[in-house]
């Protein structure tokens, strides 16, 4: 029996323009705009390392409509940490800004403190920012679906604590991290 993906999407109107709230996507800014979560996020800039251990090299990049390999070391507290390679792209104008990702390959995982190779084989969402016709008006919508792998003697309990993470992770990033209007308030 095949397990379905845990899912998220929602969306909010935010004062402002697109410019303002622009950095708050781009995904080499997430462990300056949640270090709480992210402990390395950036493109992978050279080739891969051959010990899965190893952290890749990375670099910044301004935009990029091409996919490029994007490394990412996240935490979210005790419960579980990834480090992943995901397919990126990112793009911006002053009416619009994209970022979507999917999972290329998960180096490692932890879960409950048992630390797995792999473990996630499904990873992929969407963040988008337009401007709207209302003056001062900018539409955010985010989107995740996630499927854990191991540690696979507990996946009914993984399953449950992601659905929950998810959703918690998602709605913070949605509703704490992005501030109200331009001026940072929430």
């Amino acid at each position: 029996m095949s397990r379905k993906p845990i899912s998220y999407s929602g969306y909010r109107i935010l004062d402002g323009t697109v410019d303002n709230y622009a950095s708050l996507l781009d995904p080499q800014k997430w462990k300056v705009n949640a270090p709480l979560l992210w402990q390395e996020s950036g493109i992978v800039n050279g080739p891969l390392p051959t010990d899965r251990d190893t952290d890749p090299a990375v670099e910044v990049l301004d935009t990029w409509a091409q996919p490029h390999l994007f490394f990412e070391n996240v935490t979210f507290g005790f419960v579980s940490s990834q480090r992943n390679l995901l397919r990126t792209t990112y793009t911006k104008s002053p009416a619009r800004v994209r970022f979507f990702y999917e999972q290329f390959e998960c180096l490692s995982s932890v879960f409950f403190f048992q630390e797995n190779a792999g473990g996630i084989d499904v990873d992929t969402g969407e963040a988008t920012l337009v401007q709207q016709p209302q003056p001062n008006k900018v539409r955010l919508d985010i989107s995740k679906s996630v499927r854990f792998t191991q540690p696979s003697d507990e996946l009914p309990v993984v399953d449950l604590v992601t659905s929950i993470a998810v959703q918690l992770v998602m709605d913070l990033l949605l509703y704490g991290i992005v501030p109200n209007n331009p001026n940072g308030e929430a």
